[in-house]
């Protein structure tokens, strides 16, 4: 579910390569494990009224001091599920890392290809009157190709009208 609340501190853990906190402007903090859910918090508490300012995770990775704009700061103990690293952490975190790495960067190449793309077709369009100009002139040719063509046969018809006119009257004219 999506939560409207701004996030305002977060903390990787130092023991879990896999685990890390958020602090939100409600108050709550969310714990994350990519390890085991990559979607969604593993848990959320509540800690104060006030905005979570601040986070910091001890060196063993068992306590959070959580401070808040109010001035309280809070010590949080973590369960051996988040403070224990696990089997293969460390690679399968590394592998994940990689994975959204490769994924940013092909959608990075999306966005360029979709970018370029809306360019061609503004241009296209820009180009468009260009088009209706290249078709409106090769309607005006087409229809001036028409004219001439009528032209030549109107041309031709009184051509022969003038010469059986005068092969009437006795004029021999050889053109």
């Amino acid at each position: 579910a999506y939560n409207h609340a701004y996030l305002t501190a977060a903390c990787w853990s130092t023991i879990r390569p896999g685990v890390f906190f958020t602090g939100k402007t409600d108050g709550t903090m969310d714990m994350w494990d990519l390890y085991s859910k990559q979607n969604e918090a593993v848990s959320t508490i509540k800690i104060s009224e006030s905005p979570i300012t601040d986070i910091c995770c001890n060196k063993r990775g068992k306590l959070l001091a959580v401070g808040a704009e109010d001035g309280v700061t809070s010590i949080v103990a973590l369960g051996k599920g988040l403070s224990t690293a696990q089997r293969m952490e460390k690679e399968v975190m590394f592998e994940i890392f990689e994975r959204e790495k490769k994924k940013e960067g092909l959608l990075e190449k999306l966005r360029i290809v979709e970018r370029k793309r809306k360019e061609r077709e503004s241009k296209g369009k820009s180009r468009s009157p260009k088009n209706i100009r290249v078709r409106d002139t090769a309607k005006e040719e087409k229809a001036r190709l028409k004219a001439i063509q009528k032209a030549d046969e109107h041309w031709e018809s009184m051509l022969k009208k003038l010469q059986n006119g005068a092969k009437d009257r006795g004029i021999d004219n050889k053109e």
